[in-house]
């Protein structure tokens, strides 16, 4: 089985406890709680340190910086625990994943969300200025 695969739908169904595909009921409770734990500063890393690289206008330099971060996953984890043969859903790869599954989603949420805040005051910003250079 391909690793994305895993990664980019098994696991995440595992972490939210839910048989695939999500409906609007299932994947409420899992983002609620991801939103929860957010707000409460209760990752390893502080949820402002997720914010370093979030300048609309420098969206090669952000995303570069987001791919080495989750690249450093695939070495520390992702490619490492994955032997031939080995079943991820029983050898405790898929538990011990949850935790990178959780903390990716909300890094990724987050960092959305400010990013489009930014480009809507921006977008404001720029309305304002071109109604005060009008009058």
């Amino acid at each position: 089985m391909l690793t994305s695969k895993v990664w980019d739908g098994y696991l995440p169904y595992f972490a939210a406890n839910v048989q695939q595909p999500f409906s609007n009921q299932s994947i409420d409770p899992f983002f609620s709680g991801l939103v929860t734990r957010i707000r409460k500063d209760q990752f390893y890393s502080a949820p402002y340190m997720w914010l370093a690289c979030t300048n609309p206008s420098t969206p090669e330099e952000c995303a570069t910086s987001w791919a080495k971060e989750s690249n450093r996953w695939d070495c520390d984890y992702v490619y490492s625990r994955v032997v031939n043969g080995t079943d991820l859903g029983t050898s405790g790869y898929a538990t011990g994943a949850v935790p990178i599954v959780e903390l990716q989603i909300s890094k990724a949420a987050l960092r959305l969300g400010t990013w489009l805040n930014k480009l809507v005051e921006e977008a404001k910003s720029a309305v304002k200025e071109s109604e005060v250079m009008e009058l």
